[in-house]
């Protein structure tokens, strides 16, 4: 893990401009897949799937990264966000709006014994950010 995140991109200017990408996406949404795979490269990561339980038409919703099989965040959504056992833990301890940690919410053998890892996350070699004294995402 890099202390600053400026190291994790390769300097301030290639942070910047990854700040300034994202500020681009709110009107120009095409963008996100760009900005995910960027955030792939600083990471060492091969692929980002960031999902939520949102209210509304866009329930549940995923969002892929270049590098993401696009089956792989439509299975999600067609059966693995109702197994999602992370968000109502969530929900209890982080208001709306905010970055949630998991492992505030539930500890590494509670998540690790669930379906929701065990089929989602662990058959498709997905990683997920631990505490800090634990492995991260990879």
């Amino acid at each position: 893990m890099f202390e600053n995140p400026e190291e994790a991109f390769g300097g301030t200017s290639r942070l910047l401009a990854l700040i300034e990408l994202i500020y681009c996406a709110v009107n120009d949404t095409t963008l996100w897949p760009t900005i995910l795979d960027r955030m792939d490269e600083a990471v060492g990561g091969e692929q980002i799937l960031p999902f939520a339980a949102l209210s509304g038409p866009r329930a549940p919703w995923a969002l892929c990264s270049i590098r993401t099989a696009p089956e792989i965040a439509q299975n999600y959504l067609e059966h693995y966000a109702s197994k999602n056992v992370l968000g109502a833990p969530c929900d209890l301890i982080f208001p709306t709006g905010s970055v949630r940690y998991r492992h505030w919410a539930m500890s590494d053998a509670e998540f690790e014994t669930s379906e929701f890892y065990h089929d989602f996350f662990r058959h498709r070699n997905v990683h997920y950010g631990r505490r800090p004294s634990a492995a991260c995402v990879s």
